[in-house]
């Protein structure tokens, strides 16, 4: 216990020095949807509801447009994918194509 005090007093000068950093450093920000918030809007279309149900369950649906840039259809079937096998979304095999579908059609700015 002696030991453990000892080292806290040699480390904790070496800490404060970084506090003065502290107020520039980028804050943390979560990926995870406020839950009291409406989904934003998505174009109409068919997958749009399945869309809007399996992916704002998880994250805000904001993230659909701020990605559409960066993304064709093998773009957004590769993260629908990603989404069921990394994370676990509970998407049905079904649904996950009706997903990538109206996300292609509607939500892709890589050139054809």
């Amino acid at each position: 216990m002696k030991r453990s005090v000892r080292t806290l007093w040699l480390v904790a000068p070496v800490l404060s020095s970084f506090i003065p950093v502290l107020p520039f450093a980028t804050p943390v920000i979560s990926a995870a949807a406020p839950r009291n918030l409406p989904p934003a809007p998505l174009a109409a279309g068919e997958g749009r509801q399945q869309t809007v149900a399996y992916c704002s369950s998880c994250h805000s649906t904001e993230y659909i447009p701020m990605n559409a840039p960066a993304q064709d259809a093998a773009g957004w079937q590769k993260t629908v994918t990603k989404m069921v096998q990394s994370y676990g979304a509970p998407i049905p095999e079904q649904d996950q194509k009706l997903i990538v579908n109206y996300l292609s059609a509607h939500y892709s700015g890589k050139a054809r």
